[in-house]
């Protein structure tokens, strides 16, 4: 509370600064107290799940030979596995209503979604009646830290967002008219680093990584 109440503010009005002024509580935008504070509020949530889960009261779901997972926290996404059971999803939402009165914190319904392979009907909406989210059929894939998770096999449509990437990018700078050597500069250190981050990640089709370069070529 020292670091948040001894910080002094002031907000631009039509173009003016205001006197500065005190706050009581919460952090600006871009604090470094914000990402260790939010460690520490996900390790709670964390720890409340998996004493639920030793209890037997949640259960983890099966995704990999011999590999159960309850959940996943990385960055400031939470992934949340489990079988369609009204019983499950009931003491999940409890964790949550106990989440939410320690900490004041209260789960984004727009940035939430129940995604599902199979199930009945009523217990899908039931899991949407006590979390208030959208639901979509696990088929259509996931958006996650930038990724698309599948629970099938890749093809090679589904890695085109990769060289739709690389596009945007290049359409960006082709409008500030820049040299060769600014061209190769940003394909060394953006595009070819961006490759190779995602290749690291998981097996690029080979008809990808032509795309790719072919796509710098054009570039340079």
């Amino acid at each position: 509370m020292a670091c948040v109440s001894s910080i002094q503010y002031t907000v631009i009005i039509n173009g003016y600064p205001t006197n500065f002024f005190g706050v009581g509580r919460g952090l600006f935008q871009g604090c470094s107290l914000s990402p260790l504070l939010f460690i520490v509020n996900m390790d709670g949530l964390s720890h409340k799940i998996k004493v639920v889960c030793l209890e037997d009261i949640f259960h983890r779901h099966m995704v990999g030979h011999y590999i159960r997972v309850s959940h996943n926290l990385f960055v400031d996404n939470i992934l949340l596995f489990s079988m369609l059971s009204k019983t499950k999803w009931g003491t999940l939402q409890h964790v949550f209503y106990w989440f939410r009165s320690a900490l004041g914190l209260i789960t984004n319904t727009d940035n939430t979604l129940l995604l599902f392979a199979e199930g009945k009907h009523e217990d899908i909406r039931y899991i949407v009646t006590l979390f208030g989210v959208e639901t979509q059929p696990i088929c259509f894939g996931l958006k996650y830290s930038g990724f698309n998770i599948k629970p099938n096999d890749y093809k090679v449509n589904d890695s085109m967002w990769i060289t739709n990437i690389f596009h945007k990018k290049i359409t960006m700078w082709e409008r500030q008219c820049l040299t060769l050597c600014g061209k190769v500069t940003l394909t060394q250190l953006v595009l070819q680093q961006f490759a190779v981050y995602w290749a690291y990640l998981f097996c690029l089709p080979t008809m990808i990584i032509r795309k790719i370069n072919g796509i710098m070529e054009k570039f340079i």
